[in-house]
């Protein structure tokens, strides 16, 4: 676990250490790259941009920069009352009682949570409503395994539905 991570017996806060570091990568490189392909532009090319082509490629390079920290930056905190993740532009806050199972399979990219809500109507009818947690990667390893375990602690402490038995 990095400085940036806790997990403490009654909470979890993770971000996706090694897609932060790619993220870096990245823009360091995106950054140099066009830096270094800028200046070594022949004069007679760089006079050939006006103002709108060099807006237009750093508004390109800012977007492509967005989408790369948007998944970077996600991040999960859960606690005895509930969870809330971060992926991308998206927040959710849920309760335990809204959690189904919280599940990492072998091959997942990443966590992803069963809701005990359905999908109504369209081709996914009646399946069960799946939420990615983008914050806990697979690629972290024995960091996601601890995390998942805690949150699977905290989630079995949390209010539970009841269900019917029929008998009523």
């Amino acid at each position: 676990m990095n400085d940036d991570d806790q997990v403490q017996a009654d909470s979890v806060v993770a971000r996706p250490r090694r897609v932060i570091v790619g993220a870096g990568i990245v823009t360091l490189v995106f950054c140099v790259g066009i830096g270094v392909g800028w200046v070594g532009l022949p004069r007679t090319l760089r006079v050939g941009f006006g103002p709108f082509q060099v807006v237009t490629l750093l508004l390109i390079l800012t977007a492509l920069l967005t989408a790369v920290w948007l998944l970077a930056l996600s991040s999960v905190h859960a606690d005895a009352a509930g969870i809330r993740l971060r992926n991308g532009f998206r927040t959710y806050r849920l309760t335990w009682s809204q959690v189904a199972t919280v599940r990492l399979r072998s091959g997942d990219p990443w966590v992803k949570l069963v809701l005990h809500e359905r999908f109504v109507g369209g081709p996914s009818d009646g399946d069960a409503k799946v939420v990615a947690c983008m914050g806990l990667q697979s690629s972290d390893g024995r960091r996601t395994q601890v995390a998942v375990a805690r949150i699977r602690s905290l989630a079995g402490r949390g209010t539970r539905p009841t269900r019917s038995t029929g008998s009523d």
